[in-house]
């Protein structure tokens, strides 16, 4: 792994507020934060495998705080935008503290907002 780390930082609006974004690829591992709250909140880690003809599954663990099945499609919809580029790590930690109840139309807003910010870039 090469230094300093390939980072990208920026905000994004969610729900008429500002959150924050900070995408790092530390080659391994790509680390994605979203907050509303200048903290990391919950902890996703997705886990990308290809199984046969070449599909993808998805592991998906919550390390810290609540898991439910709103967060695991949130994850899941942010890991199939972020391994658009084939060359991304297999391994994504998620650090999301939003500031609304998950719902189809915020995780619609959430993946329309990082997909404007980029963070599918093959130069990150």
């Amino acid at each position: 792994m090469s230094f300093p780390v390939a980072t990208k930082q920026g905000q994004v609006l969610l729900g008429g507020k500002t959150a924050d974004v900070v995408v790092s690829n530390f080659g391994s591992h790509v680390l994605l934060c979203l907050s509303h709250f200048h903290k990391f909140g919950n902890l996703v880690l997705v886990t990308k495998e290809t199984v046969a003809n070449s599909n993808h599954t998805y592991t998906i663990k919550t390390i810290l705080g609540n898991d439910n099945e709103m967060l695991q499609v949130l994850s899941r919809g942010i890991a199939e935008l972020v391994h658009k580029d084939p060359a991304t790590p297999p391994s994504l930690l998620l650090a999301l503290a939003i500031d609304q109840q998950l719902s189809p139309a915020v995780l619609k807003e959430v993946i329309d907002a990082l997909e404007k910010f980029g963070i599918n870039k093959p130069e990150l």
